[in-house]
């Protein structure tokens, strides 16, 4: 219709209108370019805004987890401690006093090994969008919390460690089983729902029926040396695991408050 008009036009040499023909057909394509280029920020600040909510979402949970950490390897720590006085007195001589040491000893060397979720920060760095959600200083920041504090969390937070391989060679089979049946509340622990877990790790144990085991397990502990520089070990790992994940859960907070503020 438009074309058919300016042929008009031009056959009437009207060139005004031929001129304002041509007028409304660039601002036609420009308006519809420009309408289109509108709607794709407003989709991308969208998009930006969701990415932001979802990785502050990821980096809360991991702040609750490192919480819950915490507290738990404050109970290792407790164990591992008492274990090292009760190395220093008088052996006891029933197996019922005995019980609670072997108990120590057991949870002394408890581990659960943790890695910051990251799901949300590598689906953006897959995809290239690290940008929409952080300016480079803080792209940096968020690196070295999912990177490198990662890789150096995996180090520090070890599943295995000397005491607590040394120490479970010296436990009797049947207390292994009465602990796994019995005692260990900690195996119920959910990782997905950490702040359900924030009061006691390691409740009271009932003394197994076995008693020769528990004094047979004491005796042998107690004869195995090398175990007092194990624990001396494993009580400096769990202190510098404690204050690395407190350093963690700071870097965290500080980064939910830099991606608020972007």
């Amino acid at each position: 219709m438009l074309l058919r008009r300016m042929m008009t036009h031009i056959e009437d040499q009207n060139w005004f209108a031929v001129w304002l023909d041509l007028l409304i057909v660039v601002l036609g394509v420009f308006l519809g370019i420009q309408l289109g280029n509108w709607n794709d920020d407003r989709i991308l600040k969208a998009s930006a805004i969701q990415s932001r909510q979802d990785l502050v979402e990821d980096i809360l949970r991991d702040i609750a987890t490192f919480s819950v950490r915490q507290e738990f390897y404050t109970d290792v720590l407790g164990s591992a401690l008492s274990v090292e006085s009760k190395l220093a007195t008088l052996p006891e001589d029933m197996p019922e006093a005995q019980w609670p040491f072997i108990m120590n000893v057991q949870e002394a060397g408890f581990m659960w090994p943790l890695e910051p979720s990251g799901l949300v920060y590598k689906e953006l760095k897959n995809e290239g969008a690290l940008g929409l959600v952080a300016d480079p200083a803080l792209q940096k920041d968020l690196r070295d919390y999912y990177e490198d504090a990662s890789a150096e969390l995996g180090v520090t937070i070890r599943f295995q460690s000397d005491f607590r391989q040394n120490s479970r060679r010296l436990i009797d089979g049947p207390i292994h089983v009465h602990i796994a049946e019995k005692c260990d509340a900690f195996a119920a622990a959910e990782p997905s729902t950490p702040l359900a877990y924030t009061s006691q790790f390691f409740a009271e144990c009932a003394t197994p029926e076995d008693l020769s085991s528990i004094s047979k397990t004491y005796q042998r502990i107690l004869g195995a040396p090398k175990l007092a520089d194990d624990l001396r070990l494993r009580i400096s790992e769990i202190s510098q695991t404690l204050g690395f994940l407190s350093s963690l859960e700071t870097q965290a907070t500080e980064l939910v408050a830099e991606l608020d503020a972007q």
